[in-house]
């Protein structure tokens, strides 16, 4: 059960929600019948509906030859091509990983200092690598790619490291794909209709979360769902629409600029970094778009709690809050009791930290004067968080559309690419 609660949101914002009924329809026709701007990179919407049963099996096959042979995968790829599972593998292992092969990531950073150290790590490990590109020459990650290859066939030999390299690219084209062709690299396809930051659902994050032990299934079983779940065009009956027009209300009616998407969980901080990267890069165009930024509280309201409290009224709070933990801690009684919580004693850690969500729900709205929206999740297991995500990707491609701003597309990343290609050929 994924539920958007808006009781902790101002009237005058939930009447507003209700006057975009009409437009919510019209959008969600638009998406439907792929007319709106950018839909040629629709094929997400129905993907996990379309995959058939053959190419899980042969991505679980894949994943138990690296389990059994390997000591860590290493994951290359930077934005969607990375985010994605490490947000599921975070949310659904943690943050101490047990799995017997650790899954790593590598060309989501120029970092001397963080190559450095995971090549020293990695050097006395059996390594597989998953290399993420459609191009096969975006800079970090063939960078990345380059110098773990080196490391490959040290541990395996020249002639077999191929074996252990799994090339997630093109179909047809690009520069990995030719080399995955040539060196026999096993190859799997991004989808030319799915774009980076919404292709969590293909290979690209599906075969790091089976090597990580992620049931794969289980997680696009909840993709399918929410694909249905979230297909009424009626907003009362469509939760991710509901997010999706309180975010521009918030944005266009209540001239909010920031939304803080708040986790309880330091292991749904990835799950954060995922939906920074699907709403920015979708939204951010045209001088329009809410700024995605999060915090993992309790642990920030020792840092960004005042500012939450009494700052700058310039953002809205979206909590997501897991109805069932993954596991618990009972609080001891000491003999002592110099910090005084023995009142505490034989009481769990969950109930201490509902108690913590629900007081700073009420102090930051009541006493805050913020909206504040609660996404209420039954529990988290691959399931759950697949349906979760296709709620994020469903309300993005209508809360995009509601500000008239193109989805699917990246104009302004390319600037900064186009600048630094220039100046390295100068090195």
């Amino acid at each position: 059960m994924i539920r958007v609660n808006l009781s902790r949101v101002d009237n005058s914002s939930k009447n507003l929600m209700k006057s975009m009924k009409n437009k919510v329809v019209e959008i969600d026709k638009m998406i439907n019948e792929k007319t709106g701007e950018g839909s040629d990179f629709l094929g997400w919407l129905d993907y996990a509906k379309n995959l058939k049963s053959s190419e899980i099996k042969r991505i679980n096959k894949t994943a138990e030859r690296i389990q059994k042979n390997c000591d860590v995968l290493v994951v290359i790829g930077i934005g969607g091509s990375y985010l994605g599972s490490k947000a599921v593998i975070d949310a659904i292992n943690g943050i101490v990983n047990q799995s017997p092969c650790k899954v790593v990531y590598m060309g989501q950073t120029l970092s001397p200092t963080y190559t450095f150290q995971m090549l020293e790590y990695l050097k006395d490990k059996k390594i597989a690598i998953n290399v993420i590109s459609k191009s096969g020459t975006t800079l970090e990650p063939s960078i990345a790619f380059r110098l773990v290859s080196e490391l490959a066939k040290k541990c395996w030999g020249p002639k077999k490291y191929a074996k252990y390299v799994v090339a997630t690219t093109d179909a047809k084209k690009g520069a990995l794909h030719q080399m995955a062709f040539a060196e026999g690299f096993e190859e799997y396809v991004i989808p030319d209709d799915v774009g980076g930051r919404y292709s969590v659902f293909t290979p690209v994050g599906l075969i790091p979360m089976a090597v990580a032990g992620v049931d794969i299934s289980s997680f696009i079983a909840g993709v399918v769902e929410g694909s249905n779940e979230y297909s009424s065009p009626v907003l009362d009956e469509n939760e991710a629409y509901k997010y999706a027009v309180l975010r521009y209300v918030e944005k266009v009616k209540n001239k909010i600029s920031v939304e803080f998407l708040i986790t309880y969980e330091p292991h749904f901080v990835a799950l954060a970094e995922w939906w920074k990267q699907l709403f920015g890069e979708s939204e951010g165009k045209n001088k329009k778009g809410l700024l995605p930024a999060s915090l993992c509280f309790t642990t920030d309201l020792h840092s960004m709690g005042q500012f939450c409290q009494e700052g700058t009224p310039c953002f809205f709070e979206t909590t997501i809050a897991v109805g069932k933990y993954q596991n618990d801690v009972t609080i001891p009684k000491t003999l002592v009791n110099l910090d005084k919580l023995n009142y505490l004693a034989g009481k769990s850690l969950s109930q201490v930290e509902d108690v913590a969500i629900s007081s700073t729900l009420d102090a930051h709205f009541v006493d805050g004067k913020h909206d504040n929206a609660l996404i209420e999740i039954s529990e988290m297991n691959p399931f759950t968080l697949g349906k979760l995500m296709f709620f994020f990707c469903k309300a993005c491609a209508m809360s995009a559309y509601l500000l008239e701003i193109n989805p699917f597309n990246q104009p302004g990343v390319e600037i900064y690419k186009a600048r630094m290609k220039d100046l390295l050929k100068k090195l």
